[in-house]
């Protein structure tokens, strides 16, 4: 296994490689894997580097929190048996987290207005309490929606084998944002490898 190969997986996922803190509502992970993949063959991992840029984040946030993640990756894998490889070129599987933040916008139509009748407040008809129908009523969220991503490669063939993703309304506090990196990037591996691969060590699954 050559150098290049490692340095080839890189420049695949770099457009897309993000990483973002988000408060996940609902936490439901989703993963997909490839079935021809030998996952109880794989001894060794080693971790693809983090992105610089993260879509719809902070310029800082990949700085403030990619050492946390980092860490929170190689625990992960450890845990589960697997040895980080010393040579990244000659590990078994590769290791890719990232994400991004997207804007998002809800539009809600109530089908009605809310108004204050003579006899106390009603929804929008003339009716017992004396309200007047005024018109619909429609409500704008405006939100970042944050999309969290875990992927494992095979290096020899440079081809995924594993994903795992979970989305939803983020959270762009600075406080906490590590920790809730750090949580939701464990909560993915936990899932590692897929359904039925037994791991090659003890496993992180609730």
């Amino acid at each position: 296994m050559q150098a290049s190969k490692i340095l080839s997986l890189v420049a695949v996922a770099a457009g897309s490689l993000a990483l973002v803190g988000c408060a996940i509502k609902p936490p439901v992970v989703n993963t997909e894997f490839d079935s021809q993949a030998d996952f109880i063959g794989a001894k060794t991992f080693t971790i693809l580097p983090l992105p610089n840029d993260i879509p719809g984040a902070d310029p800082g946030l990949a700085l403030r929190v990619s050492g946390d993640v980092m860490n929170t990756i190689r625990t992960a894998m450890t845990a589960k048996g697997y040895t980080e490889a010393a040579d990244k070129a000659a590990a078994d599987i590769a290791v890719l987290v990232h994400g991004k933040l997207v804007p998002k916008t809800d539009v809600t139509d109530w089908g009605f207005t809310p108004s204050f009748g003579a006899y106390g407040w009603n929804r929008g008809y003339r009716g017992y309490y004396g309200g007047m129908y005024t018109g619909s009523n429609v409500t704008v969220d405006q939100y970042d929606e944050g999309t969290l991503i875990a992927e494992v490669y095979d290096v020899e063939s440079q081809s995924m084998i594993w994903v795992g993703w979970v989305s939803g309304r983020a959270n762009t506090q600075r406080d906490g944002e590590s920790e809730r990196i750090t949580a939701g990037v464990d909560r993915l591996l936990a899932l590692y490898p897929a359904q039925g691969a037994k791991p090659v060590g003890p496993s992180m699954e609730e």
